[in-house]
C-alpha cells in the first residue's frame, strides 16, 4: 500500500502529474479494500507538503530542496501518518517508511535508510515528551500555503480572510454534489430513490442551488440511481453558478467556448430542454473526447460538439449566440481543496494565463449577438483573473453590468452581486472557490 501512495506523490510533487489522473491510474490494481487508505494518506501529504516541509526543516535543520527527492517524500508520508493517520500506529508507521527507503531510495540505500530512520524516532520521542512540533512555524506554513499564493490571498483579501481560505482549502467534508436534472425528476423524487435503494446514505437540499443534492456515505457515483440515464451530474454548487445567473431558457442559442469536461455544457443542456441550440467546443481531441464521454449519458440531441481553439474567431458563428459562456483556463487556486497541487504553482501559472484569457475573451465576444448575455467564470479566486478581465470586457467592448440578485439566494446576494459579480471565497462560503460575472452587450 505505502508503495502506492508513494509513487502518487512522488509523481505529483516531483514530476508535476495531476492528483486525480495519477491516483485513478496507480490504483488499478490495487486491493480495494485499501483504495481509501491510500487516497487519504497520498493526498493528505500532498496538500500538508508545505507544512510538513517545515516541520521536517527543523529536525533535519536542511531545506526541502536541498534533500534528495526520495528521501523528502519518505519523510513527507512519515510526518503526515504520524501527524494525521490516527488508524496507524506511530511507531508501526516508522518501521514501514523505512523498509519503504530500501525499496524507494535510489543509491546510497544504507545511509539514507538510517538517515530516515534517526529523524523519524527524534521526532516521535519529541511528541512523546510533549513538544509541539508546530513551534516557530509561520502562519502560512501552519495552513500549508506557499510564501506566494498566502502573499496573493493577504494581498487581496486581507490576513484575517486569508486564513479562512487556507483553513477551508484543507478541510475534507467527504461530500458530494449532484447537479439534478429537474426537467426530468423532481428533487423529492430523486432524493425518494436513493433512501429507498442505498441504506445509511445521506440526503441534503443544496445550500445555495434549488436543483442541487448534497450526499454522504455514497456508494461510487457511477452505481448511483440514474446516472447511466443521465439524471444528475456530480458538480459542486460553485460550478452550477455560471448557467444559473445565466438566464438560460428553451429556444436560446448557447456557446460554451471552453467546454471540457463538460458540466457546465450539460447544466446549460438542461436549462434548454431539448428546445434551441448550443455550440460545445474546447481546444483539443482528447478534452472533446471527454465533453463527448459525458454527454453520452444525457438524452439531449440539440447540440454541436467540435475541436476547436478559443484564441481563434469562429465566423461561422458570428452574432449568433443569446448567451455566451466563457469559462476560461485559470490558476485553479478556488478549488486547491480538491486539487492540493494546485498550490504549489498557481501563482507562477496566474502570470502566464492572464494573456491567454484576453486572446480567448478577443476572439469569443464576437459571436454574441447584440443584446446576448456572456457569462465570463473561473475556479480561481485571483482578482487578476477575475474583476481585471470583467473590467477589460466592459472597457473595451462596451459591455454592461447586470446584476446576479433575480438568479441567486439571498444567502449569497451582496453589494458585489448587485454590481454583476460573485468572488464565492472558500471559508466564507461552502463551496468551492469561484467567480462569476454577467454581462450585457449593447445592440
Amino acid at each position: 500500500m505505502r508503495e502506492c501512495v508513494y509513487d502518487i506523490v512522488y509523481a505529483v510533487l516531483v514530476r508535476g502529474e495531476k492528483s486525480d489522473e495519477v491516483f485513478h491510474k496507480l490504483v488499478r490494481d490495487a486491493e480495494p479494500d485499501k483504495v481509501a487508505m491510500i487516497k487519504r494518506l497520498s493526498y493528505g501529504a500532498i496538500e500538508y507538503a508545505t507544512q510538513l516541509d517545515a516541520v521536517i526543516q527543523k529536525y533535519t535543520n536542511k531545506k526541502p530542496d536541498s534533500l534528495d527527492e526520495d528521501v523528502r517524500i519518505c519523510l513527507l508520508m512519515a510526518f503526515h501518518e504520524i501527524l494525521y493517520a490516527d488508524s496507524v500506529p506511530e511507531y508501526a508507521t516508522a518501521n514501514e517508511i523505512v523498509n519503504l527507503a530500501e525499496i524507494k531510495c535510489k543509491k546510497n540505500i544504507k545511509q539514507k535508510k538510517s538517515y530516515i530512520n534517526a529523524n523519524i524516532r527524534t521526532f516521535l520521542r519529541d511528541r512523546e515528551s510533549g513538544a509541539d512540533c508546530f513551534e516557530g512555524l509561520r502562519q502560512n506554513e501552519l495552513l500549508s500555503l506557499p510564501d506566494d499564493l498566502w502573499e496573493m490571498l493577504v494581498g487581496a483579501y486581507g490576513k484575517k480572510t486569508a486564513k479562512k481560505i487556507g483553513g477551508a482549502f484543507l478541510q475534507r467534508q467527504g461530500e458530494v454534489t449532484l447537479n439534478i436534472d429537474t426537467s426530468r425528476i423532481s428533487i423529492a423524487e430523486y432524493e425518494g430513490e436513493l433512501k429507498k435503494r442505498f441504506e445509511g446514505i445521506e440526503v441534503m437540499p443544496g445550500r445555495y442551488m434549488t436543483d442541487a443534492l448534497i450526499i454522504r456515505n455514497s456508494p461510487d457515483v457511477r452505481k448511483l440511481y440514474g446516472f447511466d440515464e443521465g439524471l444528475f451530474y456530480v458538480q459542486d454548487e460553485s460550478s452550477m453558478l455560471p448557467v444559473t445567473v445565466s438566464g438560460i431558457r428553451p429556444g436560446d442559442t448557447v456557446i460554451d467556448v471552453c467546454g471540457a469536461p463538460g458540466g457546465k455544457s450539460i447544466h446549460a443542456l438542461m436549462r434548454l430542454g431539448g428546445e434551441g441550440m448550443m455550440s460545445i467546443r474546447d481546444v483539443s481531441d482528447g478534452k472533446v473526447a471527454k465533453i463527448r464521454e459525458n454527454l453520452s449519458r444525457y438524452p439531449y440531441e440539440n447540440y454541436e460538439c467540435k475541436v476547436f481553439d478559443g484564441r481563434k474567431t469562429d465566423e461561422k458563428w458570428h452574432e449568433r449566440a443569446d448567451v455566451l459562456l466563457l469559462d476560461v483556463p485559470c490558476s485553479g487556486i478556488g478549488i486547491i481543496g480538491r486539487k492540493p497541487e494546485l498550490k504549489y504553482n498557481c501563482v507562477k501559472n496566474a502570470k502566464e494565463l492572464t494573456g491567454l484569457q484576453r486572446e480567448i475573451i478577443d476572439a469569443s465576444v464576437q459571436m454574441l449577438k447584440p443584446g446576448g448575455t456572456l457569462i465570463f467564470s473561473t475556479c480561481t479566486i485571483n482578482p487578476d483573473e477575475n474583476d481585471r478581465n470583467t473590467d477589460y470586457l466592459i472597457e473595451k467592448y462596451g459591455f454592461i453590468a447586470e446584476s446576479l440578485d433575480d438568479y441567486i439566494p439571498d444567502s449569497l446576494k451582496s453589494s458585489q452581486t448587485a454590481s454583476g459579480r460573485l468572488t464565492a471565497l472558500p471559508g466564507i462560503y461552502e463551496m468551492d472557490g469561484f467567480y462569476v460575472a454577467r454581462l450585457h452587450k449593447n445592440g
